[in-house]
């Protein structure tokens, strides 16, 4: 019974990761930025105010681990800052249940297909991580 629970779940949490856009989560970005400030810098950041910055108020030991994980990616652009292109149609009411887009960015570029590159392929690794630990 447990080995079908932990079926399941690899099962269920591979789906999940695969079928979800980059970023469209609630604190990817800021954890993704938290793995590629210690990256950058060799460092633990510090937390701020700012809702794009690193998720810094974390136990550190995952996103150590998920540095190591995806040192070897190659990926363009500041550390600072996710690489993306801005929805210029997002515009997301709670009380809106139109099934239209509500995606806050643009997912349509060839990093973001298998096999993945770059950024991609660092977040996709990052779940994997996230789906080892959850198991």
């Amino acid at each position: 019974m447990l080995a079908l629970l932990l079926a399941a779940h690899l099962l269920l949490g591979l789906a999940y990761g695969l079928n979800t856009p980059l970023f469209e989560s609630p604190d990817e970005a800021g954890h993704y930025l938290f793995v590629r400030y210690v990256q950058a810098y060799g460092g633990l950041p510090v937390q701020t105010s700012n809702f794009d910055a690193p998720r810094a108020h974390h136990p550190p030991l995952y996103f150590w681990l998920a540095a190591l994980l995806t040192r070897g990616v190659a990926i363009s652009g500041s550390p600072d800052a996710i690489q993306v292109t801005a929805n210029p149609h997002f515009g997301f009411r709670r009380d809106d249940d139109y099934p239209d887009n509500k995606a806050v960015y643009l997912h349509n570029g060839p990093d973001e297909r298998w096999p993945y590159a770059g950024q991609a392929r660092a977040v996709h690794l990052m779940r994997l991580l996230s789906l080892a630990f959850s198991t």
